[in-house]
């Protein structure tokens, strides 16, 4: 706090959109940086896939898929009370924010959303499918498929369709590419940053050197979607209302 910076932030970044409202605000008034948690759009098959998408190295974007899907949720490393509840846990919280975000930061903000969740008998478990529609501002759908039944190993991945090929970011960080009716190849990537990039980025700033970070404006935009796709409505959700802005 006394370099300028607030407490780094853990994704979402409240337990509400009220409550990550005021977060914001308070931040702002206490005219301080804050950043939260998002790495993601930092690593390197990220940053090569933006620079795809700007070269139009598949033309003309037509649709994209994201795929959360899991043999099981939690995963066997990832057992705690938490995890599976219905407030606090579920893969849409956990891994699909970091999604979300990195998709507004490299393709602009989402505005729509029409989401179907299913959810188990037992009222305190997370979510275990989930089918929705993603619409970014200039109308391009992102299909979302999320499951915690897998066959296989998990997938968590995003592909983006163009009018003359296909990119796709498999598990993180496998980035392929394909012309329209050719098979993906992979795509290579320069070397991996530092295994705390944000925090990296922090301490480039604290010395004047520009450095990337995403504050609780990206959180709060970010979990404007996470709430639209967690609690649907009748059809498409528009969130446009809700987005802040910078």
């Amino acid at each position: 706090m006394r370099r300028g910076f607030t407490s780094f932030c853990e994704k979402p970044l409240a337990n509400s959109l009220a409550e990550a409202k005021r977060l914001l605000e308070l931040a702002e008034q206490a005219r301080v940086n804050h950043v939260i948690h998002f790495s993601l759009p930092l690593d390197p098959a990220v940053q090569k896939l933006q620079s795809l998408v700007q070269e139009r190295a598949i033309g003309s974007i037509q649709r994209m898929e994201l795929y959360l899907e899991f043999p099981q949720w939690p995963r066997a490393w990832q057992q705690n009370a938490w995890i599976t509840s219905r407030h606090e846990g579920g893969y849409l919280l956990e891994v699909g924010i970091h999604w979300i975000n990195m998709i507004q930061q490299v393709f602009g903000p989402i505005t729509h959303v029409q989401s179907e969740v299913e959810f188990p008998a037992d009222s305190k478990q997370c979510e275990s499918t989930v089918k929705a529609t993603m619409r970014l501002h200039h109308g391009v759908d992102i299909q979302v498929s999320g499951t915690d039944h897998r066959e296989g190993e998990e997938r968590v991945s995003l592909v983006v369709h163009g009018d003359e090929g296909t990119i796709a970011l498999e598990n993180w960080r496998h980035l392929f590419k394909g012309g329209k009716g050719e098979e993906l190849q992979p795509v290579p990537a320069e070397a991996e940053e530092s295994k705390l990039p944000i925090l990296k980025q922090i301490l480039r700033i604290l010395d004047g050197e520009p450095g990337q970070v995403y504050d609780f404006y990206d959180g709060y935009n970010a979990q404007v979607v996470l709430e639209a796709l967690r609690k649907p409505g009748e059809g498409f959700t528009d969130l446009r209302p809700l987005l802040q802005s910078k």
